[in-house]
């Protein structure tokens, strides 16, 4: 027999479980299938159905393999028939081949006793569930979660309330994550929720959240960047500019408007030592760490007006020449301002499309 065609028939691999072809399921309800591999061989599964996409199943299935062997996470989102199908290929091969097919059934649970009644606790699940699954807020997620243990304890019929709370429960975490994200305004975490939402099936119904959370993401990336040469400043550049005893008015006109742009309150930015104090701290309150976090959420109007006229008093030229340091500090709050006049505007044209709507 060829070698090659060995390592790649059914017997290669061994399950620990579901020695059958066919597998009975519960929809989402997690099933764990191991092989034992006999060859170094590695391993793809797919999760195949007749009208969703392989892409909308990917998420009900997990692989994992270590050696020689490999581990199968896997549900199905709805009652049916579905196919896991195994490939395998050696490393010298570039391809996969098919070698392993398992037909998961899924089963709607044991019999419930037919009745035409329903007692006022399990009405009472019934209409909270349907009430929930209908309203767009996120607030009642845990609320909706009890209900649909209950409904499922209770071993109620489903009529579809089953269903939709539990498509509305999954819907609402989507949204949830990206709403809060958004409210975070962490990078990080904003990508994070981007992403879930968009592989998530319920996409187009979170198209909205998504893209905000996209236009806050791609605020911050701005924000990062034009901090670079805040960020990337020495520290001998900072202690010559703690340095002056009494420093030209430039100097001290743009240090204050940084300050006052950071959040500090006008009545601590009044004399060159309350700056001097602000550029030396460390640590959580270390000027540079506050640039890097810093966020035009934060700023409010009148802040900003005064930093724009105190800008406008000066010209680069004219503050460079008087500091290196101060200098990069100028061209970044013009920056700032600039980003902040540029959301505003965005805000304001998508109310006014919002309101034509």
């Amino acid at each position: 027999m060829d070698p090659k065609k060995q390592i790649l028939k059914l017997p290669e691999t061994k399950t620990t479980l579901h020695q059958s072809g066919i597998v009975k399921v519960f929809a989402r309800k997690e099933i764990v299938l191991n092989f034992n591999l006999t060859r170094d061989i590695q391993v793809k599964t797919e999760l195949v159905h007749n009208t969703l996409s392989k892409e909308e199943l990917s998420k009900y299935i997990k692989q994992t393999q270590s050696n020689r062997n490999v581990n199968v996470q896997v549900s199905v989102p709805e009652n049916g028939e579905y196919a896991l199908t195994m490939h395998s290929k050696q490393k010298n091969e570039s391809e996969f081949k098919n070698v392993c097919n398992y037909l998961l059934s899924s089963e709607h649970g044991k019999k419930k006793r037919i009745r035409n009644w329903e007692n006022p606790i399990e009405k009472r699940t019934r209409n909270s569930i349907q009430s929930m699954a209908k309203s767009n807020g996120t607030r009642d997620i845990e609320e909706l979660e009890l209900q649909l243990s209950r409904f499922e304890k209770m071993d109620m019929d489903d009529k579809g309330d089953l269903t939709a709370g539990q498509d509305a429960l999954e819907l609402k975490k989507v949204k949830k994550e990206l709403e809060d994200a958004i409210m975070r305004r962490h990078l990080q975490t904003l990508d994070k929720a981007i992403k879930r939402g968009k592989e998530s099936r319920f996409r187009e119904k979170v198209k909205k959240q998504i893209n905000e959370a996209e236009d806050v993401s791609e605020h911050l990336r701005h924000l990062n960047k034009i901090a670079h040469d805040v960020l990337e400043m020495k520290q001998p550049t900072i202690s010559e500019l703690r340095s002056y005893k009494y420093p030209p008015k430039v100097i001290f006109d743009v240090m204050k408007a940084t300050f006052l742009l950071l959040g500090d309150k006008e009545e601590y930015v009044e004399d060159w030592e309350d700056l001097q104090v602000l550029m030396g701290k460390t640590g959580k309150s270390g000027m540079l760490r506050r640039v890097r976090q810093f966020d035009t959420v934060n700023v409010q109007p009148d802040t900003k007006y005064r930093v724009e006229k105190t800008l406008n008093d000066h010209t680069e030229v004219e503050v460079r020449l008087a500091s290196a340091g101060a200098g990069t500090f100028y061209v970044w709050l013009r920056n700032v301002t600039k980003a902040i006049d540029s959301e505003e505007a965005k805000q304001t044209s998508e109310e006014q499309e919002n309101a034509q709507n």
